[in-house]
């Protein structure tokens, strides 16, 4: 019995078996894919990786690789040099739901800032915005594949190195275990806790400053 139809056959077992949650079901495809990921066993010379039902795909683009298994439970979608952990700083963690980190900035070709008052901007060479009252601004956040988006208030933090933090149920909302990036942000706070975090890709968008890419999204478990 060769390992692929092993591992179908143990999925098929699994979900078989009586009422089975979609927790459960995503919980079983991620471990399957992670078991993948251990071996690291995809072409070296790939360009990106799509991971799902326990089997790696070679894609030569992403927008290829979104094309492979779309509606498995779980997915990794990624570059090589992506994988694995990382370890991202915060001074402490807000009660916000999405926070936006120098690293989020950076990959949009931003600067985040603090201002003489003490509030929170992003630049654009002359192009600014400043965050309303709390330290928020309104962003759009989309599925990289733009299968799901949804417009929600972003807290600016230029003391976060990292990149965006969301929380479980907007991760859900956009179906970000099907665009996961394998490896965990260890997360250290200076004045909390530190907390782990599955890595995903999200597209932003800032209309008031003319930009649209993607940028990693961390959110806990």
């Amino acid at each position: 019995m060769n390992a692929r139809f092993t591992i179908l056959l143990t999925l098929a077992l699994t979900l078989s078996g009586g009422c089975v949650s979609q927790a459960d079901r995503v919980a079983t495809a991620r471990s399957l894919d992670d078991a993948v990921v251990t071996r690291a066993l995809w072409p070296a010379d790939a360009a990106w990786i799509a991971i799902a039902d326990g089997e790696a795909s070679p894609a030569g683009s992403m927008e290829e690789a979104h094309q492979i298994a779309p509606l498995a439970p779980h997915r990794y979608v990624f570059e090589p040099a992506e994988a694995g952990d990382t370890r991202p700083r915060m001074a402490y963690l807000p009660a916000s739901a999405l926070i936006a980190g120098r690293e989020f900035a950076t990959k949009l070709g931003l600067t985040l800032r603090r201002d003489a008052r003490g509030s929170a901007i992003l630049t654009r060479g002359a192009k600014r915005v400043a965050a309303e009252a709390g330290g928020s601004l309104l962003v759009r956040i989309s599925a990289p594949d733009g299968s799901a988006a949804t417009t929600a208030a972003v807290l600016l933090d230029p003391d976060f190195r990292g990149p965006l933090l969301v929380s479980p149920s907007v991760a859900e909302t956009l179906g970000l275990r099907r665009f996961e990036v394998p490896g965990r942000a260890h997360v250290d706070v200076a004045l909390g806790r530190p907390f782990s975090a599955r890595r995903a890709r999200v597209l932003i968008t800032i209309k008031e400053l003319g930009v649209s890419g993607l940028v990693e999204a961390l959110y806990p478990h």
